[in-house]
Parts: C-alpha cells; sequence; structure tokens
C-alpha cells in the first residue's frame, strides 16, 4: 500500500521521474528477426557505462518506483546484481523488471538469487522472451538451442521461486510477422505446461526490426491473443493481479491493450509523460525520453549528472514537443505510466474495475469481448508517430 502511494505523490504532485529503463549492454549471444536493437548489438561496441558511471548517475536521481534493465542481454553483465543493489540502496526502488533471453542458464540463476538476497523488499520480475514452440522459437531466435535454453532456465528459476516470495516470472511473446499465426497457441503452452508463470504480455513488433518483414503484422492476431490472455485471468487460470492493487493494475493492463490497438488504427490516443515521468538511459550514458526518440544528450558530458541534463538548455523544449506535437508509438512500459497518470483515463479506471470486479465473482468462464470496456474517445488533427520520423 506504502509504495503505491508514494508512486502517486512522486508521479502526480511532485512530477518526478518515476521509472527509469537502463539498457546495460548491447551485447547479445542471439540474433532475433524481429530485434529494435540489432543495429547497436551488431556494432559490437565495448563502451559501456561502468559500474562507478552507473553509480554517479544513481545518486543524481531521486527515489523512483521502477527500474527497467534491458539491452542487448541485460545478464552478460557481471555486475547487474551490484547495479540493482545501488538502486535499492540510493534509489529506493519497489520494483526491477529483467527481460531475458534464457540462453546462459548459470548465469542467468546466480545473479537473480543474489539480487533477491542484497534486496530483499524489491520485487523482482524476470520476464524470458518467448516467440514459439520448439523450433518456431528456434526459428525467430536464430539459434538451434534457444528453446531448449529457455525450458532451462524457466525450470530453475521456478525453483527459485517456491524460496522467494519477492520472485516474479513473466513470459513475453513479441507479436511480428513471425508468431501472429500462432500466438495463441503460445498462450495456451504457457498455461498448460508452464504452471509457475504470473504474467503474460503479448508487446507489439516496433521500431526498425533486423528483418523488415516482422513489422507487417495483423491487428486481429493481438486482439484475439489480448482477449485470450484476459479470460485467462478472469478465470484464474493465470495468477497475477490479486486484490485491490492487482486487479486495478489488471484494469490499466486492458486499457493499455485496447489503446495500443486503437493506436495501431488510428494513431495518437493518448497524452505522453515520457522524458517527464520516464527516461531511456543506453550503455553509452545517452539519455531518451523513451526507446524510439532520438537522445537528449548523453549524461558523459553532464558529469554523469542526470537532472543537470534534464535541464540544461533545449532539452525541456524538446520533451514539450512530445505533449505539443501529439507523438505516439505502441511502447507498452512508455503507455502503462501515460494511463495511470491521465486524469482523463481515471474515472474509466474506476468503472472498468466495477465491472472486472463483478465478472471474476460471478462468471469466471466469460470470454473477453474487447469491446466490452468504456473507454475515452479521444482524437488529435496534429499527431507525431515517433517510431518513424524525427520529433526534434
Amino acid at each position: 500500500m506504502k509504495k503505491y502511494i508514494s508512486l502517486g505523490i512522486n508521479g502526480l504532485i511532485q512530477q518526478n521521474i518515476t521509472q527509469v529503463t537502463l539498457l546495460l549492454t548491447s551485447r547479445c549471444s542471439l540474433r532475433c528477426k524481429m530485434c529494435f536493437y540489432w543495429e547497436q548489438v551488431d556494432a559490437n561496441d565495448s563502451d559501456e557505462l561502468s559500474l562507478d558511471e552507473i553509480e554517479q548517475m544513481s545518486l543524481s536521481m531521486p527515489r523512483f518506483f521502477w527500474l527497467l534493465l534491458g539491452g542487448g542481454e541485460p545478464f552478460v553483465r557481471k555486475d547487474l546484481p551490484a547495479i540493482v543493489k545501488m538502486f535499492y540502496l540510493n534509489n529506493h526502488i519497489s520494483h526491477v523488471s529483467i527481460p531475458t533471453n534464457s540462453i546462459n542458464t548459470q548465469q542467468i540463476i546466480s545473479q537473480v538469487e543474489q539480487v533477491l538476497q542484497q534486496c530483499p523488499k524489491v520485487y523482482l520480475n524476470i520476464v524470458l522472451s518467448l516467440n514459439g514452440i520448439g523450433d518456431d522459437h528456434n526459428q525467430v531466435c536464430q539459434s538451434d538451442i534457444a528453446f531448449k535454453c529457455f525450458l532451462q532456465t524457466y525450470n530453475q528459476l521456478s525453483v527459485l521461486k517456491q524460496k522467494y516470495s519477492n520472485l516474479g516470472l513473466g513470459i513475453n511473446i513479441t507479436h511480428s510477422h513471425y508468431t501472429e499465426h500462432k500466438l495463441e497457441d503460445i498462450i495456451d503452452f504457457v498455461v498448460t505446461d508452464l504452471s509457475l508463470v504470473d504474467n503474460i504480455s503479448v508487446a507489439v513488433v516496433r521500431g526498425n526490426p533486423k528483418e523488415p518483414e516482422a513489422a507487417h503484422i495483423d491487428v486481429n492476431y493481438y486482439k484475439k491473443a489480448i482477449g485470450k490472455i484476459e479470460s485467462l485471468v478472469i478465470q484464474k487460470r493465470i495468477k497475477m493481479y490479486s486484490g485491490f492493487f492487482g486487479r486495478m493494475s489488471f484494469v490499466k493492463d486492458m486499457i493499455m491493450r485496447r489503446v495500443i490497438i486503437r493506436t495501431l488504427l488510428s494513431g495518437w490516443q493518448c497524452p505522453c509523460l515520457a522524458g517527464k515521468l520516464t527516461i531511456v538511459i543506453d550503455e553509452k550514458a545517452n539519455l531518451y525520453p523513451c526507446e524510439v526518440l532520438a537522445p537528449l544528450g548523453n549524461l558523459r558530458d553532464f558529469d554523469f549528472n542526470v537532472r543537470d541534463l534534464l535541464y540544461s538548455d533545449g532539452v525541456q523544449e524538446k520533451i514539450g514537443h512530445i505533449q505539443t506535437e501529439n507523438c505516439y508509438c505502441t511502447h507498452e512500459c512508455v503507455y502503462s505510466m501515460n494511463i495511470v497518470f491521465s486524469p482523463r483515463y481515471w474515472p474509466y479506471l474506476i468503472w472498468n474495475y466495477i465491472k472486472l470486479h463483478s465478472k471474476m465473482l460471478f462468471n469466471r468462464n466469460v470470454r473477453v469481448e474487447l469491446d466490452d470496456m468504456s473507454l475515452p474517445k479521444m482524437h488529435a488533427k496534429k499527431q507525431h508517430n515517433g517510431q518513424l520520423s524525427k520529433l526534434y
């Protein structure tokens, strides 16, 4: 309860950063066809932020709620546990989310357990990428061992999960041209064969994927997949979202997915708070408002002081363009914060929570209909697709 109150005060009243995405490395052992970070991965540049540099960044930032570590493959950095502990002590983070390709099982397990031991008050969510069953996954990842490693990593994380109550285990499926025909099959596999998974997400392919064909998708497959996930949650076949705040988070996610569908079909749907409540820092110290826009500057030019960069000449004006130009994308992490902190959506969160609670109480076998949800009608004549062209 206390951490959610702190999140509200931080975001609504103080207008401070609540979510930081730190891309630890561009190194990765896979070359997935739908990867939007492939150019950095292929460049194989070793100019990564050091642990001391990351600590200077951390000390320059206030308390914030959610740390997302990305890459590349985050677990190739052997100092990952020390990085999480640093933000835990300096910034009092509550949630940490780390995606992984599952390839180096032993290193992943070792580092996850170190984080859990060193940061006992953090909820750590490890998200395994899954883009098919068996050889389908291997083909998308362009690796003969990807699916085998996925199962090994899941099995060993499952053992840890029974030992640590603050460990969450998620599955992320990227909706690309290569996966869309089998999204529901993958979801069925997770629910049937991976019983300790807490959450399943479907992320729409974005940016400039390694294989351009990956971006050719049919939104109807996304609709069917998220409808299936939501039905499984209501039927309590997926265990996440317990209690008031859990169910409210589920409603927020339901709204977010529908807003993403509207975005895919019609463009801008929601004021974006990227750069105000969320920032992204890459392995070379470039700071961005989000993952799809150009950098605002490099922290190495500001002695790794995040606030100094954000309030340097012209930066706040660039961040302001995100709202004045109605910039939009389909990036789930940013949309999540936009909905939580957009007053226009609050009545819809409350009303849809009441409807959801009634369904879960009285009709658990219900199949979710995507149109059966109240949402604000939002449209802007002037809008900018942040994934396709430069904003500033």
